[in-house]
């Protein structure tokens, strides 16, 4: 073969077109699998065990899941065979087609001693979606091998039963950091309350990985026990760790504002200003007078966390945050620009707070409604005083 030649094969190779004995091959297969009947569907499933061919497997597997639905009984019949090849083919094949009758033959596949056989036939059932793989699926997380328990996981994530929380729970103890990895995630999704306290001890993973999921989960759980652990994290040596310990308390709400309001008050700091910067962002009145009495011992960013509730609870109490912003700015010389800010913002607020306008429902008073005044009575000589010295004059006389 002459060079040339042999560069236009690898460039036809390059572009995804196959040999000559491989078309044929595929038309040979696909020519009776279009026909649908028993015998094509007969040969197709005995090209899955030609050992001497890889590729006439692969084109078998390909056009038995295009076939659909009257591959399904043959296909399930393949999963008993001997040979694990077979078996493996057989379970990625029932997948795609999405055919209930295979649940469970593929549940069954689920126990197979060959772990390719037992992660095609968890994925195959994920894809099914069916209810009754649950069970099995669950059992499955608690069998040797890595891969067939993160699959597990996984499919169970596209089921999304309430009856998988328990055993995510315990699949954050595994071994494995990815299953755990996965669990977290799960729970975070339809986990609830129950997932709250196993998801607070995945804050302490060693794997990163676990540990951020975790963090995410809690967030979206929105429990308040979930806060007193989150915010330790924001004194976590890992930037990373912190900020995203400071997005799930945000995200949490109004279930984290009173433990925030502890948090004011923590020996760490930092714990302490990333607490006031939180309440600021959450905008809830609560937070007003635990703020202001941060504020007068001395932390400005609690300052300025009022006035980002000013803006959006203008509440009464922040009243008692205006002679503590004037006495920090007389101290500092008004040269802090935030608590400048603030002050502005929170006398905007209550301006518009002790403002009462007339209800447009009251009826408005005409000049001629109005009650005229009796007038007083004129003075009699009676009534007037008499001077002294009047009296003295007349008794001279």
């Amino acid at each position: 073969m002459d060079r040339e030649k042999a560069a236009r094969m690898l460039r036809r190779l390059a572009n995804g077109v196959q040999p000559i004995r491989l078309r044929k091959q595929r038309r040979s297969l696909e020519a009776p699998g279009k026909s649908g009947d028993a015998r094509a569907v007969a040969r197709l499933c005995r090209a899955l065990k030609a050992e001497w061919d890889l590729h006439r497997r692969d084109t078998a597997a390909d056009v038995l899941a295009w076939l659909g639905e009257p591959a399904t009984l043959p296909l399930c019949d393949a999963l008993r065979e001997a040979e694990a090849e077979v078996r493996w083919r057989a379970a990625s094949v029932l997948g795609p087609i999405r055919d209930e009758r295979a649940v469970l033959p593929l549940c069954e596949a689920l126990t197979d001693e060959h772990w390719r056989v037992r992660l095609a036939a968890a994925e195959a059932l994920g894809r099914i979606g069916d209810a009754r793989a649950i069970v099995p699926l669950i059992e499955a997380m608690k069998r040797p091998g890595w891969e067939t328990r993160r699959q597990a996981v996984r499919s169970l994530e596209k089921l999304g039963d309430a009856r998988a929380i328990d055993p995510l729970c315990e699949a954050l103890r595994d071994d494995d950091a990815g299953v755990r990895w996965r669990a977290a995630r799960l729970l975070g999704q339809f986990g609830g309350v129950r997932a709250v306290l196993p998801l607070c001890e995945a804050l302490r993973d060693d794997d990163g990985h676990v540990r951020s999921m975790a963090v995410e989960a809690l967030g979206k759980v929105k429990d308040a026990r979930a806060a007193p652990p989150l915010i330790e994290l924001l004194r976590h040596p890992d930037w990373g760790t912190r900020r995203q310990a400071a997005a799930a308390l945000e995200e949490m709400g109004p279930a984290a504002i009173l433990p925030l309001c502890d948090a004011l008050q923590h020996q760490d700091s930092h714990v302490r200003s990333q607490a006031a910067i939180l309440l600021g962002k959450m905008g809830d009145g609560r937070a007003v007078l635990p703020l202001c009495d941060a504020l007068g011992q001395g932390q400005v960013e609690a300052g300025a966390a009022l006035g980002e509730i000013a803006q959006r609870d203008p509440v009464i109490e922040l009243a008692t945050a205006v002679p503590l912003l004037f006495r920090w700015l007389q101290l500092t010389r008004w040269t802090q620009p935030t608590l400048t800010l603030a002050l502005q913002q929170i006398e905007t607020a209550l301006a518009g707070t002790l403002h009462l306008p007339i209800p447009t429902s009251a009826p408005l008073l005409s000049p001629e409604s109005l009650p005229v005044p009796a007038a007083p009575p004129e003075p009699g000589m009676e009534s007037l005083p008499v001077p002294a010295d009047a009296e003295v004059t007349d008794g001279e006389g």
